[in-house]
């Protein structure tokens, strides 16, 4: 498992991916997540789950993210998980690539379709991975993928483009190499403050 070289890990930071029946939408469903958790002084933790969404998956999204109908149809729905990924969050900043434009929102649109109290994931103390890349290279604007900035960030090949898992991991890979290469805050929650300039 990864250990930062730059980012301290002062506090802890869960990096967190979904991937899902289609983009933002009351309609749209979590076929699987996956939530990378580090904490001050022992070994970073990752979870990943895929879920039935209690509907088909278009093929536009199965053909992105690999996951089609017969990988979920014997599988618990999202609402059966909630609790263990909002547990992973307890505590913790969360970081991602583009969380704020979509992660969180459809998070927070599933939890409400579940017919339990769960509280909504608010954009404090976050870290978008996505914000800063664009605020540091404004030619890749309107090109936002994660693979492009592992690959400017990393020297490599992002792999695991559109699995959560893998995607969780090359974005806190990425982050980490940000706080070097832009002298950014070590301490999570000096980035996380200074990360809304960023908007």
């Amino acid at each position: 498992m990864y250990s930062f070289k730059n980012l301290e890990v002062s506090h802890p930071i869960a990096f967190f991916d979904l991937e899902t029946t289609g983009l933002l939408s009351p309609d749209a469903r979590i076929v699987e997540w996956s939530v990378l958790r580090f904490d001050p002084g022992v070994p970073p933790t990752q979870v990943t789950m895929r879920c039935n969404p209690g509907c088909l998956i278009p093929d536009g999204a199965s053909n992105i993210h690999g996951i089609f109908d017969h990988h979920v149809a014997d599988l618990p729905m999202f609402e059966d998980q909630a609790s263990d990924m909002l547990g992973l969050f307890d505590g913790c900043y969360i970081s991602g690539y583009n969380i704020l434009g979509f992660d969180i929102p459809f998070l927070n649109n599933q939890l409400r379709s579940i017919d339990k109290f769960y509280p909504e994931v608010t954009r404090d103390m976050t870290i978008d991975v996505m914000r800063i890349f664009h605020r540091f290279c404004p030619r890749f604007r309107g090109r936002r993928t994660l693979s492009m900035a592992y690959e400017l960030y990393c020297g490599e090949t992002h792999s695991g483009a559109h699995g959560a898992a893998g995607d969780t991991l090359a974005t806190a890979k990425v982050l980490d190499s940000m706080v070097a290469r832009h002298a950014l805050p070590k301490e999570i929650d000096r980035l996380s403050k200074n990360s809304f300039d960023f908007d």
